[in-house]
Formats: C-alpha cells, structure tokens, sequence
C-alpha cells in the first residue's frame, strides 16, 4: 500500500523523480473525467437572468421536522435568478451524493418532500413516533437524511431470492437507510450517508456542474451479512458497484438540461431496473398533476387528479392512486401512450407556478425498449406528503446467457441519456417551452457500448498536502500511473481510496471496509479506468518532508483554466497590475478561476510565500 501513516506526518512517495507540476492541456483531469458527454443541446442561454454556483452552505429554510442538520447533507448550491420572469427562478441543492434534496421556486417553495421513515423500537415493534430527540436518536421515526423521495437515479438489483420471494436492492444516490430498527440493529447506518461522490467539476462560464458518484445500496448490510434465511440467493455478495454520472446545466428561461451515464463495473452482477430518474414532489406545494397523453403529439395532456391527498375509500378516481399500485403510462415501446413529459402544479387549472420534467419517447439501443412513467403517492400512509414519479427503463425478454433483460448492463457497460426540468408560470408555458426548444427531441436514454481510446490516457503523480494525498498530471514518462479518463465496456475503475492513516489505489472501493459508512473511508477520488484489475498499487516509498511539499503545491494544478487547489493560509490573488482578485476571506481551499483573464497572477499566504499563478 501507499503513503502509510498520514495522521503521523510521515508522507510516503513514490520511489520517482520529483517532478514540478506539469499540466499537459488547459483540461484539469477532473473535467476530463467528467467530460462524459458526446452530444450537446444547440441551445444559447437565452434570459438576462444571474446564475450562481456556490459550495458555501446556506441553509434552504425549508420545512422539515428534522433531528440532523443539513449542513451534514449538503454539497452545493446552483442557483438561477429572474427578476422580469421570477415564475423561472429557482434554487437547486445538491446532496453529498448528488440527489438533489432540494429545490425551490419562487411561486410553489419546497419541491421536494419530507423525509419520512417510520418509528420501531430496539425490538423492530412499531411505536408511536417519540418527537424530537436530544440527543439525536438513531432509531427515531420522522427524521430528515434525505436520502429517500429525493431526486436521484436509482438501479434495482432483482436477482436474489430472499425468504422465498424477491428483495429488491435499491442503488440510491441518496445512500444508505439509517437504522430505525426495522431490520437488524445492524443492518442500517447510525447517521446520514450518502452515496460517495467520487469526481466532480464546476463550470461556472457553462453555467453547469457535473459529479460522479458511487451509488449505494438501500440497505448495506447485504455486502457483509446476508440474512440468515437467505438459502436461495446467489453465492457471491451483493456489492453496490454503480457510478452515476450527472450533469446539471442552466440553458436559460427556468430550464434545466439533464445529461448522465450510468456505469455497472460490478463483472459478475448485472442490473436491469432502472429509475432514470425517480422524482418526489411535495404534494401540499404542488399537489395537481399534468401528464402527455399522446405519444406523437407533445402538446397534448391530461389531468390526473383533482382532489389532494391520498385515496380515499369509495372515492379514489379523484386522488392519485398508491404508488404501489403501479398506474404508469407508457412512454417508449410499442403502444406508447404518452410523449415522455409530466408536469406538476399549484393549481387545479394548472395556470399557476409548474415544474415539467421532459424525458424521451423513444430508444435506439435498445431498440424500441420499454419505458413507462409511474407515479402515485406514497406507501398508502397520509403522513408522507409526497407524489413519486420514476420514469423507467425496464422489461423484455431475459437473455438465455446473462439471465439480464434488454436494459442489462454489467462489467461496465453504461446507460446513457438527458432529459430535462423546466420551471414555468403554468403547464402551457411548459408545453410552450417543449415545443419551441424540441425538448422531448433532445431527450434520450440508449444503453451504449464505449471503447478504450488512446487519446483519452491521463497521466499521474502524487503528492501530500494538510494530511492527504493529492493526484496531479504529469508526462507519461515520469507517471507512476497511466489511466483513461473514460469509462470503457469490460474496463474497470481506479480509485485513489483514503483513511485517515493510509491510501491505496485499487479498482475495489470496499478496499478498506465492507461497510462504506463506517467511518474508515475518508476520501475516494475515481482517477480512470483500465483494461485490467487493480487489486493494490505497491510501490516502495521514501520519505519527503512535507514542508517541501506543501512549498511546490501551495497552488495546484498550476497552469490552469478553471479549478485551483491552494493552501487554507492563502490571503489574497492579485493579478498583474497589483488588484486584488480575490480574498479568501472564507478560509476557502479551492476557486473557480474559469471566467479570469488568461495571463499571469500572484497568490500571497500568511507566510509571506507568494506563487506565480498561470491562468490558461
């Protein structure tokens, strides 16, 4: 293993050269990573309206009955402000797993539900919910970890067969369950867990932010402790093994463009269930639904409810019905229903403030495959004020071979597409923007198969800073790793996987622990993909001191065209002519420089060190 006993400040290295920083191209290997995009929307941002990215908390000052703050969830903020259009204005907050946990409007507020789970006693018996607790509680019932009825992608794992019937093994960007004491003491986290977000990039001047994340599974213990009853099930464990690719993009006019990619690297379990994507709306904000009824018209629609709530005996045609019934309208495939968009308001007429969410109609690959629209409210309990929506890539016939049906993908074959958010001032303004931006058109979902390129090789070297291990780029002749920053079929991930007291690069995240939300895992960055499985990397390190290394990567990668790195006693960047640029008055430790000026600029610590900067 490599760089032991980080908590004791003896940094290993690589028995190599130490090189300066070389960066190859103005593309940091962050944005190349999350460069996963082949096609774009030919679409200019076309409002005067202020967007903004922001990885500083602010608190959204939404309604939850909630014991754990949301700072422990929250990632970052992009925010898009229209003064003459405000109806298309709106705040979006991502979850550190990439689900959105919420999203606000200036004329519904809070999009997204509570989080509710169910209170049980240390016995798993129902209990009456015992209010807030101090201290927190795990096993407490109404508590918000917002990894439930958020807007994320979400595989099923249908394969095993548990106590005789199916136990499905959600894949959530939201995480993992805590644990109220419905399963096992064991099975559930203690505490909020989100799936791993393992590459990131903001593009401030494409007014877009992408991350990768490693998806979890609903319940973890099935990686570790099977239930004892399981006699059928497979041999070999269940482990999460899915990056979800996402990218948010601001396109202008209260219209979010949504592109992702989901990879199963996992080369023994394949899934075939897809939720792409799975949206909870909060139905007392936006309680009336607006869906396409017509497949090859878009503008025509429908109303699907006209009372509020859940269903009510003898009078459930007015309501939305229980999600587990499953009422869905078919979206791709033969007799398809619907264009593939729904829309949710504040009023019965639909003439009040909308969101529309715009997925595709058809498939290439594959071809003509099924896709629906579900949607009902939640779990048959009232408590729970939420409408689901998921639209689905599912069904056909198994294959004889991998047992996996059209939608199937495993040893990293990959799910792609787009669909889109559009805040509106009614449903008509957002059948209007459908129409006049082909938005229906420009979505899409097509499961793909990559190939490794060449050209896609990236380079690393590694170093040390505030007590973790840092990968930069450098030349292939001086790299103790080479790697292509593009997921390929039959390829396999590379993670630089850290603790608090040691790192390794392997291809297997549990590298370190079975239990993801354990603690152990401090940190894990995907760097690449290769054609071959990396246990463990071994080297034979030497010791450098890292005074040395914090002088040469006060600022890193240097040159640079959108994300630098720097110490957290940076004071302030001047340019050229002595302005100052930029204060770190938050005690930051990175900022996007993407919109600068090209040229030369002057980074001061409280040391009295100064770093040239080279903005490309």
């Amino acid at each position: 293993r490599i760089f032991k006993g980080m908590n004791n400040k003896k940094y290993s290295f690589f028995t190599l050269l130490f090189l300066p920083l070389c960066i190859l191209n103005a593309q940091t290997f962050n944005e190349k990573i999350c460069d996963f995009i082949s096609t774009e929307v030919d679409s200019i941002i076309q409002s005067g309206g202020d967007f903004s990215f922001s990885e500083d908390y602010t608190n959204s000052g939404s309604s939850w009955e909630i014991d754990w703050s949301e700072e422990l969830i929250f990632n970052s903020l992009l925010k898009y402000e229209d003064t003459d259009q405000p109806n298309q204005s709106y705040e979006l907050r991502f979850g550190k797993g990439g689900q959105v946990y919420s999203f606000k409007g200036t004329g519904f507020g809070e999009a997204i539900p509570p989080q509710w789970r169910p209170s049980f006693d240390s016995t798993g018996s129902n209990t009456t919910d015992p209010g807030l607790s101090d201290p927190i509680k795990s096993h407490h019932g109404n508590w918000a970890p917002w990894n439930d009825e958020v807007w994320q992608f979400v595989g099923s794992d249908q394969r095993d067969l548990l106590s005789g019937k199916v136990k499905t093994r959600n894949i959530h960007q939201g995480g993992s369950y805590m644990n109220n004491f419905s399963h096992r003491n064991s099975d559930l986290t203690t505490g909020p867990f989100s799936s791993p977000i393992v590459q990131e990039y903001m593009d401030v001047s494409n007014e877009s932010v992408t991350t990768v994340s490693w998806g979890q599974s609903e319940n973890p213990s099935y990686v570790y402790d099977p239930y004892a009853d399981c006699t059928t099930c497979f041999s070999d464990p269940f482990k999460a093994l899915v990056l979800y690719y996402q990218r948010y993009k601001n396109i202008g006019n209260g219209v979010i463009q949504v592109d992702f990619m989901i990879t199963n690297f996992n080369t023994n379990r394949g899934i075939d269930y897809w939720n792409v994507p799975f949206i909870g709306i909060r139905n007392s904000s936006l309680p009336y639904v607006f869906m396409s009824n017509n497949h090859d018209n878009n503008s025509s629609y429908e109303l699907l409810n006209t009372k509020v709530g859940h269903p009510v005996a003898g009078d459930e045609s007015s309501y939305l019905p229980e999600f587990k019934t499953g009422a869905l309208t078919r979206v791709s495939g033969n007799s398809a229903a619907g264009s593939g968009w729904f829309a949710v308001s504040n009023t019965l007429s639909g003439n009040g403030p909308t969101i529309g969410f715009v997925t595709a109609k058809s498939t290439e690959n594959p071809r003509n495959g099924y896709g629906d629209i579900r949607y009902g409210t939640a779990m048959s309990n009232a408590t729970r004020d939420v409408t689901i929506f998921t639209r689905r890539a599912i069904g056909g016939a198994a294959d004889p071979v991998t047992g996996l049906k059209p939608w199937g993908i495993i040893g990293n074959e990959s799910i792609k597409g787009r669909y889109f958010i559009v805040v509106e001032e009614s449903v008509d303004a957002v059948v209007n923007q459908i129409e006049t931006r082909s938005l229906v058109e420009n979505s899409f979902i097509e499961k793909v198969t990559i190939d490794e390129v060449e050209a896609n090789k990236v380079h690393y070297q590694f170093t040390t800073s505030s007590e973790e291990v840092i990968a930069f780029e450098t030349t292939s002749e001086d790299a103790a790793i080479s790697l292509n920053t593009k997921a390929f079929t039959g390829g396999h991930p590379v993670f630089l996987i850290q603790t608090e007291s040691e790192s390794v690069l392997s291809s297997d995240p549990y590298f370190y622990s079975d239990k993801p939300y354990d603690g152990a895992l401090k940190k894990i960055e995907l760097l690449g993909f290769q054609s071959t499985y990396l246990n463990e990397l071994e080297v034979t390190p030497i010791i450098t001191s890292v005074n040395e290394l914090d002088s040469q990567f006060s600022v890193y990668p240097n040159p640079s065209s959108s994300i630098i790195h720097f110490a957290k006693n940076l004071k302030y960047i001047n340019n050229v002519s002595g302005q100052t640029v930029f204060i770190n008055s938050n005690n930051s430790s990175k900022l996007d420089i993407s919109n600068w000026a090209n040229g030369i600029y002057y980074a001061r610590f409280s040391d009295s060190k100064v770093v040239k900067i080279l903005k490309l």
